[in-house]
């Protein structure tokens, strides 16, 4: 049986088992590498998911999953997981606005609709506005949580994110607030 790097990368989604999961992901990236066609937008794609999965940090994970994602997106500008993960990366290297931009390409229902993934459509609409909260848009903070709402009323009971980056994003901007507050002088 041929070694298969997408089958190879799935199995280490589910591995909870972290050398394991490096090490499934490193083989499934050493094979695309060297055995996979770089002018396919898909490959590029699945080269940068492995490295957006890869479990520890590195300087090479992060350039490795930018430039290959980028690069599924030179050959299809539609490739539309390449964006949702290059959009991803950038939010987790908190570049709010890039993510942001990339994030607003997608309709509300644009993975319901096309893959009945509405679950990723909720994600999307927590990290509009996590992002728009981060950047200060108070505009656009309203149509944000309007949009979040309304793509949690799409879920499948059995398929409801928790929207821990809301969660997070709300906590650092509460202690901002207490650290701004606390340093301010005491009027006398």
């Amino acid at each position: 049986m041929e070694f298969d790097p997408i089958l190879t990368i799935q199995e280490a989604e589910c591995s909870t088992d972290l050398k394991r999961r490096a090490s499934l992901l490193k083989s499934a990236i050493d094979y695309m590498v060297s055995h996979c066609d770089s002018q396919s937008a898909d490959m590029e794609y699945a080269k940068g998911y492995a490295w957006y999965l890869y479990p520890f940090e590195c300087i090479a994970r992060d350039e490795q999953t930018e430039l290959h994602l980028k690069n599924a997106l030179k050959i299809n500008p539609l490739h539309k997981f390449a964006k949702l993960y290059l959009a991803y990366y950038y939010y987790d290297h908190k570049n709010f606005s890039i993510a942001l931009d990339l994030l607003t390409d997608f309709s509300p229902t644009e993975f319901g609709d096309t893959n009945g993934q509405y679950w990723r459509d909720a994600k999307n609409a927590e990290l509009i506005l996590c992002c728009k909260l981060y950047l200060d848009d108070i505009q656009g903070i309203k149509n944000a949580i309007q949009r979040l709402y309304e793509s949690m009323t799409k879920l499948e009971s059995e398929m409801n994110p928790e929207p821990t980056e809301l969660v997070e994003a709300l906590r650092n901007l509460m202690r901002s607030a207490i650290r701004i507050n606390n340093a301010k002088e005491p009027e006398v």
